[in-house]
This record gives structure tokens, C-alpha cells and sequence, in this order.
């Protein structure tokens, strides 16, 4: 075949410069094989190129230090998509939906940068900048400190050991997260795409803080505990040290990836003469898009009749998969209602920008972004206003040194001063209440009146009139599970919305609107298997997940060549691209062209087709980490004023805290690693205490219900008016 095609080789360049100029072409850069008429709104690529070129910047960045260098070959990466779709047995029209998505020209721009034009944005929630203007209107004299914590990871990536198993590796994970350092948080994409995408403008204060203390620098810190090694911390300014935490983790995940390959290929023999290294980026693309195209169809049957977020930004193993799994669920999953990444956004914003107008066809996007907030704004609230909740117990009459945790709630009601309800009224809350447990939350919140100053601010400020009297867990109509035993906290909150309901009808007051309720605590297809068979009055009505949307099937055998290397001859692309050209130009070899270039795209021969469908030996597998990064210091700007009995400035805990619901033992739990044992013990004890405390004491008694009113107006007053945690107060 090679001899037959040798002659073709010098008419294509003559065909170029003969066709390109009369349909008014750019130079050649690429082709991409033809496609069946894309679904759903996905345009489908031009079958000559680009027309504008996304790889010419390729050398405009420098090599990424945990991605490997190169852009994806996309021919290789279309024919091993289908060949994981045949041999996991991923649904026909998975494989070519999936396909159709890759030769959209979105997505040949997407596949042809490099891993270094996607990490120049920050891998970002859309729930963080919410926090973020809450932390700048009422916050801006806080430090914080967050710590990197992997709870799991497959031996090959245990950070433990890595660092003397993969030197080379664990220096590139430390130069990525220094590297953070130089990204500017809140670049003009991410806030057209926030403004666009979330109807959220943010504030010019914030920005200035943002732009003038950018991402915290990430310091090595020794470990307290008998293991010792380092734990990565960053360290800044509330919002700083807050930026650093997703792309962080999801940096994490690249490096354990990359650890995996590493191992692998040192047991592997050496690929074949031209052949790519194996377990290679575009062999790991091809085999996360033909698991996410299984596991959407799966989820699409399990007929769970809920609305689908996509919370994926700090699990995704690779930021290019990140972008077109969100491509695909918004085109494909089923009640998909809108993504958590403000950096899928953003990159998909800046390309369709950069693309020239032929390329702007219709494209799906990835809709709307949707957020609630995160346990940081809990942890560190209790952290730095813990004599409020010393007094709180005092005056409930606790024996001494017991509290109530009256801060975890009046995070949420900051985070609602500073951006508002929700909903289509504007006039309601989200509740992620198990930060010191779900129990706990529900005891304090159906307790504690509204602040009259909260009520006011609504009100003046955001038209929502919340009526004299009412409790805190009135305003809370959307509760979002994300730990411990989904049905029985779902029981617990529908529970307490009854006991409200009761309340209000002996008052001659109307109910409250039932609870939407949020499942996020989803690890595989079988948990959302098992909610479509819950009793509907604690059925979800939005699932969010990210961890079952990601990962990679067990690898195949790699493409045996079965003509000689590449370069003897044309691909089936060039052929194809040749064909087009020289039929445009009237010349008579388009149709020899065109059958050469069906030959070549003819499925592979006997050589491929065994290894694919050898089953004897072990395929070899990826796995994702666990892991988290999380709040454990924040810092008051100067000591509180006095409380009570109390000294705001004396008994402040060691460690911000997040216990989660479920068995502490769980992994949920979070203290500062950096403390001596006993000293995270004992933080993590006392946490534990006034958590069950409180909700041991559940239904609260009168006493406690006005002490715990009285605590969180005052709290909300030195917070909002007060400025006990502004740099100025």
C-alpha cells in the first residue's frame, strides 16, 4: 500500500496551494475525519481544517510539569474510543455521540491545546466566588490556612512514599502548585462567564483583593503526627488561601495519575517501533470518554426523575477530559441542569472568542453554572467566633465549657446577607447543614429566631420580608445531604420541616414550602440506582456528583501496527483531506484519492483486532485518589472584644474543624494535620461534644431557644455592623 501511495504524496501539496486560495483558505494545519450529522446542537468540524489554528500557540507555553508534552492525536483517539466501546460493551450510540462531540470545532481547538493554555486559569466552583463576597464584604481582615489531605490513594501515588519512588514526579507536583501563585484568580473570562452563566457581578472591591493577593503561595509544612512527611498548606488572606484549594486537589489527581502510568510502563514492554509510550494522555482520553459515555447512559436508565448537576472541577484526572465531560452531560445526560465549573466556562467562553466566524456554528455550551457554598465558611466562623458559642451554652445553662453551635448557622446567614435568596422568588436559602452534623444544625436552626438586623437587611435590601418571629430554618428551602446515610439525614430534615409546619398551623400561620432536597454525597451509578427506588417523601430533587462522572476503564492492549511505522505512508485524514481538495479543483485523481483513503480507514487487521479482544492477561487499571483540602486556621485580624463572662480573645480553638455526618471515624472529619496529636484529639473532641450536645438536646427547651436567639442577633450584629472581622472595622 505504502508503494501504491508513494505517487500521491507530491500531488497534495500541489492540490493545496492549487485549491486553498480560491475558497478563500488559511495554509493547511490539520484535518479531521468526517463525521455522521452531529445531535443536540454539536456543529460538526469543516473536513479541511480549523480554518483558524489553536495549535500554532502550542509553543507560546511552557511544558506542563505533570502532563506530558504533545497534543492529543485525535485520529488515534476516535478509532480507541471505539475500540473501548467495543470491548466494555458502551452503548453504539454512546460511542457516537462521543465522537461527534471530538469533531465539533470547539472541541479540535480544545484537543489541540496544550496542557498548559488550560491550566492558565484556575480550576474553579462557582460556589467559591458567592463565599468570596461574602469573605470581602464582612471578612477582609481574615487569614486562613488550608491543607492538602489525601484520604486514599493507590499505592503508586501514596504521598508517603512517592516522593523518594518518584522524585521527578513529586517535584513537578511542587513546582505545579507553586505555579499557582503566578495564575491571576478572577480573570476577565471567568467574570464575563460568571456574569453570563451565574447572573453574578462581582463586587470591585473584591477583585481589587483578589488581583492585588492573587492564589496563596502553597508553603511544605511538617506533619504533627507520628507519620511526619509535609502537608502542603496554603496560606493567606481569606480569599487567597481560598482560590488555592480546588485547583490544588484536581492537581493532585493529575499527579496520581502520573504516578500510576509511571509504574505501569516500567512493567510493560516498550511499545513497538513508532508506536506512542503506552498508557499515554490521548490512550487515557480515549479511555475516560468511553467510561463517561457507560456511565451517562446507565445513569439516563435508572429513571431517578431528578435535575443533574455536574460538581466535577477537583476530581477530574485531566482538565481537557474535565471540559468535555462537561460537554457531553450537557448534551446527554438527562435532567442535566447546569455545571459547578466556573473554569469550564471560562476556557469554552475564551475559544469560542478566539474563533473565527465560520467556526462560531451553534454549539451546545454547558448551560448554566450552579453553585450552593462549601463547609469552609462553617469551619471557619466556629473557628474565629467560638466564644459565641461558649456563651450561647452559658446562657442556655450548660455546665461550663459547653456550647452551642450558633456560628455554623450564622455562616449561612452571612452568606444570605451578602448574596441573597434564591429560587424564581428570591426569597429563600440553601442549607449544607452537616459541617458539626445535620442534627446538630436542625436543633439550633428550628430554635433560633431570625436576627431582627438579618431581617432588616432582606428586607431594605433585597425586598424579602421574613416575618417577625420566624425561625432560621424558615428561611432554608433548599437542603443540600453531603455525608453520613442519605435517607436518614433526609429524614431528619423532613422531620423538622413537619415540626415547623405544626408550629405555624397552632399559630394560625401557613406552612412552609416542602424542602428540595440535594443529594451530593454520590459515589457510583448504584447509590443513584438506589435513590430511584426511595420513598418519595425523601426522594432528591437534584442529584450533584462529579467523582462517578470520572476515571478510566481498565486499559486495552495497544495498537500493534500492521504496515509500516508512520511517515511510508498517507493517514486515512490525509487522503481524505487530498480527495476533497482535488475534487474542488476538478482534478481526475479525487477518486483514487478517496477509495486509497477508505482502504487506509478500513478496520484494523488481524494484529489489532487480537490484542483488543485478548483477555489473558490482567488489563491494567487507573485509579483516582481521595482527597480534600480543606480550612483548618483562620484568624481573626484582632482579638474580639469582650462577650459576656467570657474573653473573645481566650479560647479560641487549635484548629478550624469540619466533622460531616456519619461515624467520625469516616474520613469526613477534618482538624489542622499540622497539631501534636493530642492537640487534634482534643479539638476534634470538643467539636464532637457540642455537636451532639446540641443535638441531644433537640427539640431545644425554652432557655436554650432564647439563648441561642439572642447569641446569633448579637453575633450577626458585631459581624455585619460591628466589623469584629473587617481589617477595618
Amino acid at each position: 500500500m505504502a508503494a501504491d501511495l508513494a505517487p500521491l504524496r507530491g500531488v497534495l501539496s500541489w492540490i493545496e496551494s492549487l485549491v486553498r486560495p480560491t475558497l478563500g483558505l488559511s495554509p493547511a494545519s490539520g484535518s479531521s475525519e468526517p463525521s455522521a450529522s452531529p445531535r443536540r446542537g454539536l456543529a460538526r468540524a469543516p473536513a479541511f481544517d480549523r480554518l483558524s489554528d489553536p495549535s500554532a500557540r502550542y509553543d507560546d507555553y511552557p511544558p506542563d510539569p505533570l502532563l506530558e508534552p504533545g497534543p492529543i492525536d485525535v485520529p488515534r483517539l476516535r478509532r480507541r474510543l471505539r475500540a473501548y466501546g467495543d470491548a466494555y460493551d458502551i452503548p453504539s450510540d454512546a460511542v457516537r455521540q462521543m465522537d461527534e462531540l471530538l469533531c465539533t470545532p470547539l472541541a479540535a481547538r480544545l484537543l489541540a491545546l496544550p496542557p498548559a493554555a488550560l491550566h492558565d486559569m484556575l480550576i474553579l466552583d462557582a460556589y467559591k466566588p458567592r463565599m468570596h463576597v461574602m469573605y470581602d464584604k464582612y471578612m477582609d481582615g481574615c487569614t486562613a490556612d488550608f491543607a492538602l489531605v489525601v484520604r486514599r490513594a493507590p499505592p503508586a501515588a501514596d504521598p508517603a512514599v512517592l516522593p523518594h519512588t518518584g522524585p521527578e514526579l513529586w517535584s513537578g507536583f511542587q513546582r505545579a502548585l507553586a505555579g499557582l501563585a503566578d495564575v491571576q484568580p478572577y480573570s476577565p473570562h471567568e467574570v464575563e462567564a460568571l456574569r453570563t452563566q451565574f447572573g453574578m457581578e462581582l463586587p470591585r472591591s473584591l477583585l481589587a483583593q483578589a488581583h492585588k493577593h492573587g492564589v496563596a503561595r502553597v508553603t511544605w509544612q511538617p506533619r504533627g503526627g507520628p507519620e511526619g512527611g509535609e502537608v502542603a498548606i496554603a496560606s493567606g488572606p481569606l480569599v487567597s488561601a481560598s482560590l488555592a484549594e480546588t485547583a490544588c486537589m484536581q492537581r493532585f489527581q493529575e499527579l496520581a495519575v502520573a504516578a500510576q502510568v509511571a509504574a505501569h510502563r516500567s512493567s510493560l514492554p516498550p511499545p513497538a517501533p513508532g508506536c506512542p509510550p503506552p498508557l499515554d494522555r490521548t490512550e487515557r482520553l480515549a479511555s475516560a470518554l468511553a467510561r463517561l459515555g457507560g456511565a451517562v447512559g446507565r445513569i439516563n436508565a435508572a429513571g431517578h426523575g431528578c435535575s443533574v448537576a455536574l460538581f466535577a472541577g477537583r476530581r477530574a484526572s485531566d482538565p481537557l477530559y474535565l471540559v468535555l465531560q462537561n460537554l457531553y452531560c450537557a448534551a446527554h445526560l438527562t435532567g442535566y441542569s447546569g455545571t459547578s465549573s466556573v473554569f469550564v466556562a471560562a476556557v469554552l467562553g475564551r475559544e469560542w472568542t478566539d474563533m473565527v466566524p465560520p467556526e462560531r456554528e451553534t454549539w451546545g455550551g454547558t448551560g448554566r453554572l450552579v453553585g450552593t457554598h462549601a463547609h469552609e465558611q462553617a469551619s471557619a466562623l466556629q473557628q474565629l467566633l467560638a466564644p459565641y458559642d461558649l456563651e450561647a451554652g452559658r446562657r442556655a445553662g450548660l455546665p461550663p465549657g459547653a456550647a452551642l453551635p450558633v456560628t455554623p448557622l450564622l455562616a449561612h446567614l452571612l452568606f444570605l446577607a451578602a448574596n441573597g435568596g434564591g429560587g424564581p422568588d428570591g426569597c429563600s436559602a440553601t442549607a449544607l447543614p452537616d459541617s458539626f452534623t445535620t442534627p446538630a444544625f436542625l436543633a439550633v436552626a428550628t430554635a433560633a429566631e431570625v436576627p431582627e438586623g438579618l431581617r432588616r437587611d432582606l428586607e431594605a435590601h433585597q425586598g424579602w420580608a421574613v416575618p417577625q418571629g420566624a425561625r432560621c430554618f424558615d428561611l432554608f428551602r433548599r437542603w443540600r445531604v453531603d455525608s453520613g446515610d442519605y435517607a436518614a439525614v433526609a429524614e431528619a430534615i423532613m422531620g423538622a420541616w413537619e415540626g415547623r409546619c405544626a408550629a405555624l398551623a397552632a399559630r394560625g400561620r401557613p406552612g412552609l414550602p416542602r424542602p428540595l432536597l440535594m443529594h451530593s454525597n454520590l459515589d457510583s451509578v448504584e447509590d443513584i440506582e438506589r435513590v430511584a427506588r426511595l420513598p418519595e417523601r425523601i426522594r432528591p430533587a437534584t442529584l450533584a456528583f462529579g467523582t462517578l462522572a470520572d476515571g478510566f476503564l481498565p486499559f486495552l492492549p495497544p495498537e500493534q501496527p500492521a504496515a509500516p511505522p508512520a511517515g511510508a505512508q498517507l493517514s486515512a485524514e490525509e487522503l481524505m483531506a487530498a480527495a476533497g481538495l482535488a475534487a474542488a479543483a476538478g482534478c481526475a485523481a479525487a477518486a483514487d484519492l478517496t477509495a486509497a483513503a477508505e482502504r487506509a480507514s478500513a478496520p484494523a487487521g488481524p494484529t489489532e483486532a487480537a490484542a483488543a479482544a485478548d483477555g489473558s492477561a490482567p488489563r491494567p487499571t487507573v485509579a483516582l485518589a481521595s482527597v480534600v483540602m480543606k480550612l483548618v486556621q483562620a484568624r481573626p485580624p484582632r482579638p474580639l472584644p469582650p462577650l459576656g463572662s467570657a474573653d473573645g480573645a481566650a479560647g479560641l480553638p487549635a484548629s478550624a474543624v469540619k466533622l460531616g455526618d456519619g461515624a467520625v471515624s469516616g474520613g469526613k472529619a477534618q482538624v489542622d494535620p499540622r497539631l501534636p496529636p493530642a492537640a487534634a484529639a482534643a479539638a476534634l473532641a470538643a467539636a464532637v461534644d457540642m455537636a451532639h450536645g446540641a443535638a441531644a438536646a433537640a427539640p431545644l427547651c425554652e432557655a436554650a431557644a432564647a439563648a441561642v436567639s439572642s447569641v446569633l442577633a448579637e453575633a450577626y450584629e458585631a459581624v455585619v455592623r460591628g466589623g469584629v472581622l473587617k481589617a477595618t472595622p
